[in-house]
């Protein structure tokens, strides 16, 4: 068991399990309160998979340890390293176990009725399982991680873009030119409103309808959305987008640099435990 847990095979074969729980889950969730007939198979199919995914902790148990669930562990160099999506693994797996040997049992009402559907509803999180069993989704959750900051600052500096655009459009649009332009006046009527068509535009959703309506009035406002375009749409956010392909190409080569110096336990052995 201890080398068959740490193969390819059996990543896939969770992997799988998990898929398949996620799409219950879903048709579960379509059906509910539609044709309780369908509740005992759903319960009986839940039943199951909670007692793969036991089995698969024990396994986990059995092989790397207690230490493997522990939300940080100690390095024999004295650094931490952080196991939170094994910690969460565990987690999912009681608050399953709970759910369907205790509280599917259990006749509550009002406030714990509600706690109980909340518990159920955790259950679809058990997908995100599969960002740490999957190298390449882990890659790229972990490169959106490392360009958090980045996004952060690249929001900030698009909202004063919006605020900037959306007082110099206000001047205009409110002058008696457009009085007979109802739809001006509900796309660029307030500031907030301004700020929301400039994040419309950002998009190039609909976007010449915006500037067919004010260029109707104002034909010299096609140098105000050829600047705000070329500037927002193609220069701000491809160069945001540069810096996520970078982050997650450096993880890659990080991955791929500690699988080269581990030395691999099994032919097919997966790094991403």
């Amino acid at each position: 068991i201890k080398r068959w847990v740490k193969t390819i095979e059996f990543n896939v074969f969770v992997s799988g399990v998990i898929l398949a729980n996620a799409v219950t889950i879903g048709i579960q969730t379509e059906v509910m309160g539609a044709d309780e007939s369908f509740d005992p198979i759903f319960y009986s199919i839940e039943c199951i998979f909670t007692v793969i995914f036991t089995a698969e902790i024990m396994i986990r148990l059995y092989t790397f340890g207690v230490g493997h669930f522990y939300i940080f562990r100690v390095e024999r160099d004295r650094t931490i390293t952080f196991q939170l999506m094994n910690f969460f693994d565990l987690v999912l797996a009681l608050l399953a176990l709970v759910d369907v040997f205790v509280l599917s049992h259990i006749k509550l009402a009002g406030v714990s009725f509600t706690v109980l559907r909340v518990v159920r509803i955790l259950r679809v999180l058990r997908v995100l399982r599969l960002l740490h069993i999957i190298r390449e989704l882990y890659i790229i959750i972990t490169g959106l991680a490392q360009s958090a900051r980045t996004l952060f600052w690249g929001g900030i500096l698009l909202v004063m873009i919006f605020y900037i655009c959306a007082i110099v459009l206000l001047p205009v649009v409110r002058g008696e030119d457009f009085a007979n332009k109802p739809e001006v006046k509900t796309w660029f009527g307030s500031l907030t409103k301004a700020m929301y068509s400039c994040f419309v535009i950002l998009t190039m959703e609909g976007w010449p309808q915006y500037a067919d309506s004010l260029m109707e009035v104002k034909p010299w406002l096609w140098v105000f959305f050829v600047f705000f375009i070329c500037f927002c749409s193609f220069a701000v956010l491809n160069l945001l987008l540069a810096v996520i392909v970078d982050n997650t190409m450096d993880v890659s080569r990080q991955f791929q640099e500690e699988h080269r110096l581990q030395a691999p336990l099994l032919p097919g052995t997966r790094l991403l435990q």
